[in-house]
């Protein structure tokens, strides 16, 4: 499989609030926030690994060995007419 190695360019400090649990937090210190992002983005080094398989759009199949099913109006949509997918 190939190999991705992405730059992460960036974080966004009001998603990063979020999933802290801290969009309720009053008095909370933003800095502390950016800080964390910044630090974040300056240590991650992002992997990933991809691959592409036929797809079959009318039933939305993945054709991997074993094949799957991409359950989701939303993404059959997306890939209507679409003959291979990278996941």
């Amino acid at each position: 499989m190939p190999v991705y190695n992405a730059p992460l360019l960036q974080i966004d400090p009001k998603e990063t609030r979020r999933y802290a649990g801290l969009m309720r937090a009053k008095n909370f210190d933003e800095r502390l926030i950016e800080e964390a992002c910044q630090d974040a983005r300056l240590l991650a080094e992002p992997r990933g690994i991809w691959q592409l398989y036929d797809y079959d759009c009318e039933n939305q199949i993945v054709k991997a060995e074993p094949p799957f099913h991409i359950e989701g109006k939303k993404i059959g949509k997306h890939l209507a007419g679409c003959d291979k997918v990278i996941l």
